[in-house]
């Protein structure tokens, strides 16, 4: 659906973009035919579009969360962000501060335009010292934070 939207224009509804999915699976048995799909996008709500949106980065492994714990010292933030790759990008930033008086919690979202770049951002968090859990797949979790 996004793909169509972003590239084509076209809107889809679910259920319309199956049969444009499928081809990715067929690509070797279809290749050099004439191929023809029957797409609809009549039930889309565009005010789902947000949630399409976040649930196909996710999905694709572009869009992370984590509970990121950041030592409360002037520059730490600024440490942090210089750990971001090139193709990183902030698409969330709460600060979840309590009553530690050493560090806080951060819900972090994170885009990248290469899923490859979360274990090379995860090594290089663990490197600093910086404790982070994954909780994009956590259900529970991303019911109520995310």
């Amino acid at each position: 659906m996004m793909e169509m939207l972003n590239v084509e224009g076209i809107v889809l509804e679910p259920a319309g973009a199956l049969s444009v999915d499928a081809l990715g699976d067929l690509r070797a048995e279809i290749a050099g035919r004439r191929v023809v799909c029957v797409t609809s996008g009549g039930n889309f709500d565009f005010e789902r579009l947000p949630e399409v949106k976040e649930r196909a980065l996710r999905h694709a492994g572009l869009k992370k969360y984590f509970i990121l714990r950041l030592p409360q010292r002037p520059g730490a933030l600024r440490e942090f962000l210089a750990l971001l790759g090139p193709d990183d990008d902030i698409a969330r930033f709460e600060y979840l501060k309590k009553s530690a008086r050493n560090f806080g919690s951060v819900l972090i979202g994170i885009e990248t335009r290469n899923a490859a770049s979360f274990p090379a951002l995860a090594a290089r968090v663990e490197a600093a010292g910086l404790a982070w859990q994954d909780i994009t797949e956590d259900e529970v979790l991303a019911q109520f934070l995310i």
